[in-house]
Formats: structure tokens, C-alpha cells, sequence
């Protein structure tokens, strides 16, 4: 173990300078620890994929899960779309992303976002994280799609940073489930 996975293992303090992988609104977003739990804590939604854990806070409705809960086509398409900036993902695009998936048809993929819509029943349906919505494809042709809702903002946090010569199992992740504000955890027992 390197003098740098040890000072870090040692004490929770030390994790807060421990560079990590995340997507900000679908945009590459590398910051400390510290910074990420941060921003993790001030956006709508929030997803820490190490642990599988998804918070929300939308208007007054807030919640929280964890995606295994989540059918897992309907992570699959919610790992690309987070990924995304205000791209959208077509059917066609998650055929070429996903596989496992070259024949799906648009009542599957019609089904994969709402499953994980329905995990968002406090939410009122515009604030939702997917949006439906047809985009062109390079033939002209229109193709169903969904995007993530513009009205939101949303972060994706992989991991520790692969530049890094620390691994995930170094950092205690346990911190991202306790509410800066409140100083509890919110995730369920």
C-alpha cells in the first residue's frame, strides 16, 4: 500500500483531497472529495454510483434509493443519459451504447425510462429527470428520444479519479449519505 492509500485509509479527514471521476450535468467534472460532496448536496439529482445510491431534491419533494431497485435496462439508459449534457439519446444511440440491446424496440425504450421515472412519484411529471423527445438523425428521419430535463441539475460521481493511485476502496463513501445541513444520514437502514 503506497504512503498515499495509507494516509487516506487512516482517517475520514483525509479523503476530502481525494481527487474523483463525476459528470456534472453531462459534462466531465473532476474535483476533490470535498467538492463533490458539496455540489452532491446542492443539486436536484444526485448520483453516487460506488455505493448504487440516487438522491433527489426537486421543489418540496425529496427522497432517496438505491438503483439496484431500479429494473436494469432502466439503469442502463440512466448511466448513458447522465453522461449526457443536454444531448439526446435516441433509440438508436443506446443500441450502438448498450450490447446487450441491438434489437430493442421503441416500446422497450419507451418502458426503460419510465420505470426509472417512476421512481420520482413525489415529483411533479415536468421536473422529472427524463424528458421525452424526437430528434433528427443523420438520414433526416425522426426517432424517439429522452434527454435529461433541462429544468434540473444533475451529477454522476464514479469513483475515485483513475489518475489517482488510490482505488475506491480506500475512501469511506459513507460521508455522501449524510445531509451537510441536517448532519444525518438519509439513506434508508
Amino acid at each position: 500500500m503506497t504512503a498515499e492509500r495509507q494516509a487516506v485509509s487512516c482517517a475520514t479527514a483525509d479523503n476530502w483531497v481525494v481527487p474523483l471521476e463525476s459528470y456534472y450535468n453531462g459534462r466531465p467534472w473532476n474535483h476533490t472529495l470535498r467538492e463533490t460532496y458539496e455540489l452532491f448536496w446542492q443539486i436536484n439529482f444526485a448520483w453516487l454510483v460506488v455505493l448504487d445510491w440516487y438522491r433527489y431534491e426537486v421543489r418540496s419533494a425529496y427522497g432517496d434509493f438505491y438503483m439496484h431497485e431500479v429494473h436494469r435496462a432502466s439503469r442502463i439508459l440512466a448511466f448513458h443519459l447522465h453522461q449526457r449534457s443536454t444531448r439526446t439519446l435516441t433509440l438508436n444511440d443506446l443500441r450502438r451504447l448498450d450490447p446487450r440491446a441491438p434489437y430493442i424496440g421503441r416500446n422497450a425504450f419507451h418502458a426503460r425510462a419510465s420505470r426509472f421515472n417512476a421512481m420520482f412519484k413525489q415529483v411533479p411529471k415536468r421536473d422529472r429527470p427524463f424528458m421525452y423527445c424526437e430528434a433528427h438523425e443523420s438520414d433526416g428521419s425522426l426517432v424517439p428520444g429522452y434527454r435529461m430535463s433541462p429544468r434540473g441539475k444533475w451529477l454522476m460521481v464514479m469513483g475515485v479519479n483513475p489518475s489517482s493511485q488510490l482505488r475506491n476502496e480506500d475512501v469511506d463513501w459513507s460521508v455522501f449519505l449524510v445531509d451537510p445541513q441536517k448532519k444525518k444520514p438519509k439513506h434508508k437502514q
